[in-house]
């Protein structure tokens, strides 16, 4: 089992101001200026970069999972929602660690409770959603789950394979939707001519095992972040996160602004000082 001494966080959300949003975007090296690496020794386990993809900017983090942890936040462990980057920055800090990535991972109810699955450290918070139709970015079929097994192995799925499977070691999951890459395939539904442009994030997994997550710096339609999964990550099977209120904190690319009124939350902290003890999750979710 894919075991570590980390605390356990899990987070819930609304919207950001557009002004913060522009100023993230001028901020920094354009698309096509090359990579910014982040400083493997400060970070281990992460790398970064700023790339462009037809025309617009993004922003790509990818994360070696067993030497980054990457964790699901969503309320601490009194039951009470993060909602915040701060606020989880707050909660890694009290461990003795710091945040070093994060970004929303999913669409919310009211309240900040997930739609659709959401498992944290092998505890289901929310159930599999498998119902299709209605209204919502969520509802365009096929959406999917991106999980991590108890052996630290990272996967997306289709929902409906999912639900199929129904794997018993599942460490950590979200489910959002629509799937942005299926087995190699663009979604049928997204256009190259497309106007319908926002901020949008997702999530995949890189041939070699690392996942990778991204953000548009610009409004971009769905085929054109589907296509960066596929066409310059070659990930086979991509999930979409969010869209307008899609953020990320990530300081080595300049993406440092105040961010609140969100879902699920991934984020990656800093290693725990060494030799701090551990505190013993309460298990209250």
């Amino acid at each position: 089992m894919w075991m570590r001494c980390w605390p356990v966080w899990v987070v819930a959300l609304a919207g950001w101001g557009s002004t913060a949003v522009a100023g993230t975007r001028e901020d920094g090296p354009a698309a096509g200026e090359g990579p910014t690496p982040i400083d493997a020794q400060a970070l281990p386990g992460l790398a970064a970069a700023r790339i462009g993809h037809l025309g617009n900017a993004y922003a790509v983090v990818e994360v070696e999972l067993g030497v980054a942890d990457l964790q699901l936040m969503v309320r601490d462990r009194s039951g009470a929602p993060l909602g915040s980057f701060d606020r989880v920055a707050d909660a890694f800090s009290s461990d003795g660690r710091a945040l070093r990535f994060a970004t929303n991972a999913g669409m919310f109810h009211p309240g900040g409770a997930p739609v659709g699955l959401a498992v944290v450290e092998g505890v289901e918070l929310a159930p599999l959603e498998t119902r299709f139709g209605a209204p919502g970015n969520f509802y365009l079929a096929p959406n999917g789950v991106f999980w991590i097994d108890e052996d630290g192995s990272a996967h997306v799925d289709e929902t409906g394979a999912f639900a199929t499977l129904r794997p018993a070691d599942v460490w950590m999951a979200t489910q959002s939707g629509p799937m942005l890459v299926i087995h190699g395939e663009l979604h049928p539904a997204f256009r190259p001519e497309s106007v319908n442009a926002h901020v949008r994030s997702g999530v995949g997994v890189l041939p070699d095992g690392r996942v990778a997550l991204v953000m548009s710096l610009a409004p971009v339609p769905f085929y054109d972040l589907a296509s960066l999964f596929r066409d310059v990550l070659h990930v086979q099977d991509a999930l979409y996160l969010d869209g307008a209120i899609s953020r990320m904190f990530a300081p080595e690319l300049g993406l440092t602004a105040p961010a609140g009124g969100f879902g699920p939350i991934l984020a990656v902290g800093s290693p725990p000082v060494e030799g701090r003890v551990c505190p013993v999750h309460d298990g209250r979710r």
